[in-house]
C-alpha cells in the first residue's frame, strides 16, 4: 500500500535526523520524495470504492502529497543545514526546529485524518461477525 511505503521512508528520514547524519538524511529525503511522488501518483488513479467512496483513498493521497511538498521544500533546507551542523548559527537552528515542528504538526494532522478515515471505512464496509 502506498501509505505504508511513505511511512517506511519517513522512518528512515527520522533515524537519519536523530543521528544528525547529513548524508543519510539526504539519501532518506530523496527516497521519501520518490516514494511520496510514486504513492501520490498511484493513488490518483485508484477508483472510488464501490463507485462512490473516495475518502480513504483521498486521505492516503493527501498524506503522500504532504511529503511530496515537504521533501522538495522544508526537508531540503533541513538537509542543507545539517551539512553545516558544526557551524550553525542560532537562526539556522531555529530554522531547522521550525521545519521539524511543521513536519511533526502536519504529519500528525494528516496521519490522524488517515486513521479516522480508515476506521470509518472499516466500520462501513467490513461486516461484524458475532460468535
Amino acid at each position: 500500500m502506498p501509505y505504508f511505503r511513505v511511512q517506511k521512508a519517513t522512518a528512515k528520514l527520522t533515524d537519519a535526523l536523530n543521528a544528525q547524519d547529513a548524508a543519510a538524511f539526504e539519501t532518506a529525503r530523496a527516497t521519501l520524495a520518490t516514494e511520496a511522488e510514486k504513492s501520490a501518483a498511484e493513488l490518483v488513479v485508484v477508483p472510488a470504492f464501490r463507485g462512490k467512496d473516495v475518502a480513504y483513498r483521498n486521505a492516503a493521497r493527501d498524506f503522500a502529497n504532504l511529503y511530496v511538498v515537504m521533501a522538495a521544500n522544508q526537508l531540503l533546507q533541513v538537509g542543507e543545514l545539517l551539512k553545516q551542523k558544526d557551524h550553525l548559527t542560532k537562526a539556522d537552528a531555529q530554522t531547522i526546529n521550525a521545519h521539524i515542528n511543521t513536519l511533526n504538526t502536519q504529519n500528525q494532522k494528516f496521519n490522524d485524518a488517515y486513521n479516522r478515515t480508515s476506521t470509518a471505512f472499516m466500520d462501513t464496509y467490513v461486516p461484524v461477525m458475532n460468535d
